[in-house]
């Protein structure tokens, strides 16, 4: 750091005494006391602060005055001795100025015939920085469907202040990140790091900014089925669209229905074996939907589970059969689904069976565990079709489980 170094004089003019000025080889004027420099030993950055210079048992000719190391006198000295010193320091730390004196004086007897004397009085200041926080670092974004996850990074802040545009604030402003729900097609944040100064006072850093720009979603590729569970219910998927939140599914035709119309997956229940129809999906977020995708035919006489049994036999699914142990083949995990086998927690699951019966009394139950194995809840299943509230659940892990004709089938689930 430069050392800035303005001089200031005051000569014995300047001393008040009989209401006359005096020149050197006039009457002196008598101190009492040593000389010393009066006033704070501790300043913040930017504080101006008064001190005054005394001496005694010797006669004042004169005292020049200097600061060295982030200060300056912005004035003359006054009358009474007094003077201001204006501090800075713009370092990260704190920093020591020093106030030197330069004193021309004579002995106490006060005779200029004797010649003058010198002395020079130091005073120490400690000079404490009103620190500005460093500019936050670039920000990076992260996305969780339509959530965006705004982060920074500032090394010697105290909080951060956030300001958004174009979304829902999720989160608390004053940390190093900041959650936004999009509403639109742009999102557009500004933060800036904020520290208490010296004095008290709040020190603001530059701001940092950053948008994220949200593009309507293509166009989805043409749906496909799945899996089929009985006679009138089958699963449709669509693959996922990249910056797509959500979907809408549309039917037309006539003796159809479909389910969980928002998601990537949709059920087509039939409601008659002559039902027809065509199905189609379009992608959406904020900043809105793309065109719907060319469409795929459904035939509801097309529906119905295969022959499952050994020997020829057939059942249509939810029928009790009694069978024998070399009529029971091994189970495939696709007769059990669970539609989807992810969901937030209040959401509603469905269950299929697509499988005979065989009248065991365990048969069309469905248990639900936790991850440790525990039985939380157990359901019953009605024709193989069972529909399931996540509400009462905590978040995590759980696993159904139910038997198919004398085997356990075991599918996992996550609640978020």
């Amino acid at each position: 750091m430069k050392t800035k170094l303005q001089l200031l004089i005051i000569s014995i003019s300047l001393v008040i005494a009989h209401n006359e000025s005096y020149g050197c080889d006039a009457p002196p004027i008598p101190f009492e006391g040593t000389f010393k420099i009066d006033g704070p030993s501790s300043v913040c950055s930017g504080e101006t602060a008064t001190y005054s210079f005394t001496t005694l048992n010797a006669c004042l000719r004169s005292a020049v005055f200097s600061v060295e190391n982030g200060g300056s006198i912005p004035g003359a000295i006054y009358s009474d001795g007094n003077f201001r010193v204006e501090w800075v320091n713009n370092t990260g730390s704190p920093i020591t100025g020093k106030i030197h004196a330069f004193i021309t004086y004579y002995d106490l007897g006060c005779d200029p015939r004797k010649g003058s004397k010198t002395k020079t009085e130091t005073e120490s200041v400690t000079i404490k920085p009103n620190t500005i926080p460093n500019t936050p670092n670039p920000i990076s974004i992260s996305q969780s469907r339509d959530e965006y996850t705004f982060s920074t990074f500032s090394s010697n802040a105290t909080y951060y202040e956030w300001t958004s545009s174009g979304g829902t604030v999720l989160s608390t402003t004053d940390g190093p990140s900041l959650r936004v729900r999009s509403t639109g097609c742009r999102i557009s944040v500004s933060v800036r790091a904020v520290q208490e100064g010296c004095d008290g006072s709040l020190q603001y850093s530059f701001n940092q900014g950053a948008r994220q720009n949200i593009s309507i979603p293509a166009t989805p590729s043409r749906p496909y089925k799945e899996f089929q569970f009985d006679g009138r219910t089958g699963v449709y998927r669509v693959n996922a669209v990249p910056g797509a939140t959500s979907y809408e599914w549309r039917l037309t035709g006539s003796g159809l229905q479909v389910n969980y119309s928002t998601s990537i997956s949709a059920n087509v229940i039939c409601n008659n074996s002559t039902a027809s129809g065509s199905l189609s999906v379009r992608a959406k977020n904020s900043c809105g939907a793309s065109v719907y995708s060319s469409s795929l035919p459904i035939a509801c006489s097309s529906f119905g589970c295969p022959t499952l049994l050994a020997g020829g036999k057939t059942a249509e699914a939810g029928t009790v059969v009694q069978l024998s142990g070399d009529e029971i083949e091994d189970v495939p995990e696709d007769k059990f689904h669970i539609v989807p086998n992810s969901v937030a927690k209040g959401s509603e699951i469905q269950i299929f069976i697509c499988f005979p019966l065989t009248g065991n009394a365990n048969d069309g139950n469905v248990y639900l565990r936790d991850s440790n194995g525990n039985i939380e809840a157990q359901y019953t299943s009605t024709n193989g079709e069972l529909l399931i509230n996540t509400s009462n659940l905590t978040t995590g892990i759980y696993f159904l489980s139910t038997t198919i004709s004398g085997q356990l089938v075991t599918k996992r689930l996550v609640v978020e």
